[in-house]
């Protein structure tokens, strides 16, 4: 409030004194261009902050200044991110003050690859699709291109590879028609990479080969240093390490020439795997191994160091030291779990930070609509002390100019107050998409590490370590219940996609899906003809087959009964979902509906505690409602209304 009073006094003064409020305004703005062209940090060499400094003071305009800073970041990206961190943050502030579009596109595109090669995915593609949705609005066709492919690479690690082909297909044809010549290295590359991932080796050799030649023809480092080292995983994979230690080799020496450490480190591990795979030359793995520890904590790298960790368990054991290979599984299971809980503080920390940023989004409008009655009272006092009656009607006159530039200028702000709460809110949903993927990764490699050992144990008849290794794993799969339910939470949370549903047919399909517990447990589902409604299918789809779930789970029945009935009104739709299974107590019948809010132990009835707060969700979002009528022992009733559209 003191910082907008301020503000106040400052044009109420200028008003009066312009003169001098402009001269005082120069001389500030002047400070700030001294106080922005400072040096960036003190790791750079004295000569790097010279000739930087140089080029900012030679212009005055803020899109050459953006591209200047744009280009040091970009160089520095590998060898010093904190740095290239805080340059990419300069340059985007450069393209917001002179509305350069283009260069905000390239610097969110630079944010993302920062925090890409920082394993922090889930603001990398907020990044990622910030610049997407510029570069698209302004046509830029080569920036078109590598964000098609980042999103690419976004949907192929979440292995959803069907989309990743169409996005890489879509830089691969943009790049080709600029040519965009070192992009169609890494279109090809990724390509390989899918259709790798697709079981179709020959079709990825085929593009693994077009971007190596491409590369060498180009001369490009970085491209042969990136499409060696993939090609290696690639032989690898395809159980030929002695390729694939060619290929590594290769890649290494490329990126010891571009001092990209990431791919430094990851070659020195890759090389010791395929020794190890070679069954030769383990010392030199695990010497290499060690190299690459050191790297990964030079650059603060967990995944790095926990890859070679698992390569010196590997390698240990096939030397039959088990003692060191056990002491490097348990080194690699507790960066595993740093990671872990590193994603989970991430996610809190940013869906914390969203939540403050709406809280003083809101809090400024309060503040602006109290400050705007303030200044009116203020000017009133004043004018009427100063002003005589002789000049009235021109005081009038600027009443009423003040006041709707005022209010113009209210209603801007509050216009774009409201786009950014709406920003906020959809990254923050996107955010809960993304994480929820990020968090699986970590315990997939815990779950599948612990299917190894449950295998080994099995083998050796050792009965404790089998007792430890399925606890482990259904720990596991309790958990991933947990995440994917999240997902569709935040799914559910999303724009609906409104078409005529047949209700019919979703009580087909969940019949379908559910045939084999419907089936085992002699399951009755009665059903009158159901009515065709306007919704979303999907969702619909997942309301329907929840209840049923429900219905069919928490029953001790000999027979299982789900009876399906509807009512139409004026307006709504009522649908009634009766079971007789175990029944709820009058005082759960809210709980029920809250996010992890369980009534059972795992023992009992396994279950996230997601899916009825999912439902919720989805029906309150279509402004209609849920609720329970039930008693203990008596079965359930979920009465659902539905507003028709």
């Amino acid at each position: 409030m003191q910082a907008l009073t301020k503000k106040f006094y400052g044009n109420f003064y200028m008003n009066l004194f312009g003169k001098h409020a402009c001269l005082i305004l120069i001389l500030l703005c002047f400070s700030f261009i001294l106080n922005a062209q400072a040096p960036i940090d003190n790791n750079v060499s004295n000569q790097e902050q010279l000739q930087l400094h140089k080029k900012l003071r030679a212009t005055e305009s803020d899109k050459i200044k953006s591209d200047i800073l744009q280009e040091y970041a970009w160089s520095k990206i590998h060898s010093n991110p904190e740095v290239s961190l805080e340059s990419v943050n300069r340059a985007i502030k450069f393209a917001e003050t002179g509305n350069y579009k283009k260069g905000l596109a390239n610097g969110y595109h630079t944010l993302g690859m920062i925090h890409w090669y920082r394993n922090s995915y889930e603001i990398a593609s907020t990044n990622f699709f910030n610049a997407l949705n510029i570069r698209e609005e302004i046509r830029d066709t080569i920036g078109m291109g590598r964000s098609y492919n980042n999103i690419g690479n976004l949907y192929f690690r979440e292995k959803n590879f069907s989309e990743a082909l169409i996005y890489y297909e879509k830089s691969l044809n943009i790049r080709s028609s600029i040519p965009d010549s070192v992009g169609i290295i890494y279109c090809y590359n990724s390509l390989a990479e899918v259709y790798s991932q697709q079981l179709l080796n020959s079709k990825a050799l085929i593009y693994y080969n077009k971007a190596l030649d491409l590369a060498q023809t180009l001369n490009h480092t970085k491209g042969l240093a990136f499409v060696n080292s993939n090609l290696g995983l690639f032989y690898l994979n395809s159980n030929k390490p002695q390729s694939a230690l060619n290929n590594f080799n290769k890649s290494l020496s490329f990126s010891i020439k571009e001092s990209h450490k990431n791919g430094i480190a990851n070659n020195y591990n890759n090389i010791a795997r395929a020794l190890i795979a070679m069954q030769e030359s383990i010392p030199q793995a695990i010497s290499l191994a060690n190299k690459s520890i050191s790297i990964a904590d030079n650059i603060k790298n967990l995944q790095i160091k926990s890859d070679a960790f698992e390569t010196l368990s590997l390698a240990y054991s096939v030397q039959e030291n088990y003692k060191e290979a056990l002491k490097y599984k348990e080194e690699r299971e507790a960066i595993e779990k740093n990671i872990f809980n590193d994603a989970l503080t991430k996610s809190v920390s940013e869906n914390q930070m969203l939540y403050e940023k709406n809280l003083q989004n809101a809090e400024i409008l309060k503040q602006e609509n109290e400050l705007r009655l303030k200044e009116k009272q203020l000017n009133n006092r004043n004018l009427i002390a100063i002003l005589s009656v002789l000049l009235g009607l021109l005081i009038s006159g600027f009443f009423i100019y003040t006041k709707w530039r005022y209010q113009k200028k209210t209603n801007s702000i509050l216009a774009q107050k409201n786009k950014e709460l709406l920003n906020s809110n959809q990254a923050l949903e996107r955010f809960a998409f993304a994480s929820s993927h990020d968090l699986r990764e970590p315990l997939n490699n815990i779950n599948s590490f612990t299917g190894l050992i449950l295998k080994d144990a099995i083998a050796n008849n050792n009965t404790k370590h089998i007792n430890y290794a399925t606890v482990i794993k259904n720990s596991c799969d309790n958990l991933d219940g947990l995440i994917r339910g999240v997902l569709n939470y935040s799914q559910l949370k999303s724009s609906n996609t409104i078409v005529n549903v047949d209700l019919n047919q979703i009580l087909d399909q969940v019949k379908s899906d559910l045939a084999l517990v419907i089936k085992n447990k002699q399951v009755k589902i009665q059903s009158s003809k159901l009515p065709m409604i306007k919704s979303d299918k999907t969702k619909i789809y997942q309301v329907f087959k929840n209840i049923i779930e429900n219905g069919i789970k928490y029953n001790t029945s000999a027979t299982p009964i789900i009876n399906i009935s509807f009512q139409e009104k004026d307006a709504d739709w009522i649908f009634s979902f009766k079971d007789n299974g175990i029944g709820i107590e009058k005082k759960y019948h809210e709980v029920i509906f809250q996010m992890f809010k369980r009534l059972h132990n795992k023992e009992e009835y396994q279950g996230s505690g997601i899916g009825l707060a999912s439902i919720k969700s989805f029906i309150d979002g279509l402004k209609g409602s849920i609720k329970v009528n039930s008693e203990l022992d008596e079965g359930s009733e979920f009465v659902i209304r539905l507003p028709k559209i």
